[in-house]
């Protein structure tokens, strides 16, 4: 196989920060941005569904992100191949 299977893309999204540790309630919370490339399995008004990695032989996905639309940074795609 010369070509992926799926388009690749470069998605940058909004996430949540988790704090574990003891922290001040007057402390600066921030909002995580973060980037992800990976194989596009799905593309909808409501969400875009990535996988990290696809193996030939059997047709599978492992690592699988659904990105809910509104998280998304970018109003399209990035597509890297």
């Amino acid at each position: 196989m010369n070509k992926p299977p799926y388009p690749i893309v470069l998605v940058r999204a909004r996430d949540w920060n988790g704090y574990a540790n003891v922290a001040s309630a007057s402390d600066t919370f921030e909002v995580a941005v973060g980037w992800a490339v990976g194989f596009l399995l799905e593309e909808t008004a409501e969400k875009v569904v990535i996988a990290f990695e696809y193996f030939e032989k059997d047709k599978t996905v492992r690592g699988v992100t659904v990105f809910p639309r509104e998280t998304i940074l970018y109003k399209k795609l990035k597509r890297i191949a």
